[in-house]
């Protein structure tokens, strides 16, 4: 078509008129390009900020799930969560439009409020997995109903990923998830009792 129109001289109209003619056609024949969401959407590599330090660090890992991602800044290396990093211009990572509030279990610990107490409060930060899991243990089978607040701090996420398998597994949860920013965010997860 183009060469067609080269060849006969024709008018920079007639260009424009065939040029418009063959956008209608892509558009009608090619599939659609996806557009591109809104916020910042880091990548392994890439370079971010983390904000409470005002440090730099390269992104080496990513978890949409527990949205969380791990960054290594000069030697160090640390598991942050989305809302703890932003990127070199400042944009932030977009979340769920509105945080859907913790779905509570379908039994009888409805009736018991989601309180954080001394009582049903463990802090297991330096602890090893093993020793961990002995302590959640213990302290499930004094224990029958209602929620524990589990603080395992954030550090490599080894500590937290163990603590997570082993709550899996337990007879005496129905589910877990991580504690709310207020109550230590990526740090704790609260479990729910069956």
């Amino acid at each position: 078509m183009i060469r067609n129109l080269q060849k006969a001289g024709n008018t920079a109209q007639e260009a424009q008129k065939a040029r418009q003619s063959l956008e209608t056609l892509q558009e009608k024949h090619l599939p659609a390009k996806p557009k591109p969401q809104p916020g910042f959407h880091p990548r392994v590599g890439d370079r971010v900020r983390i904000m409470q330090l005002g440090q730099t660090g390269e992104v080496l890992s990513i978890s949409s799930e527990s949205q969380q991602l791990t960054v290594r800044f000069g030697v160090m290396k640390m598991t942050l969560g989305f809302t703890e990093i932003e990127s070199l211009a400042g944009e932030k990572i977009p979340t769920p439009e509105a945080k859907k509030k913790p779905e509570e279990p379908k039994s009888s610990s409805l009736s018991v409020p989601v309180v954080r107490t001394t009582n049903n409060t463990i802090d297991l930060r330096g602890s090893r997995v093993a020793a961990a899991e002995q302590q959640i243990d213990q302290m499930l089978a004094k224990r029958t109903e209602g929620v524990i607040w589990i603080i395992h701090g954030k550090g490599t996420g080894k500590l937290r990923e163990g603590i997570h398998q082993f709550l899996q597994s337990h007879p005496q949860i129905a589910k877990y998830e991580p504690a709310t920013d207020a109550d230590g965010g990526a740090g704790a997860t609260i479990a729910y009792l069956k």
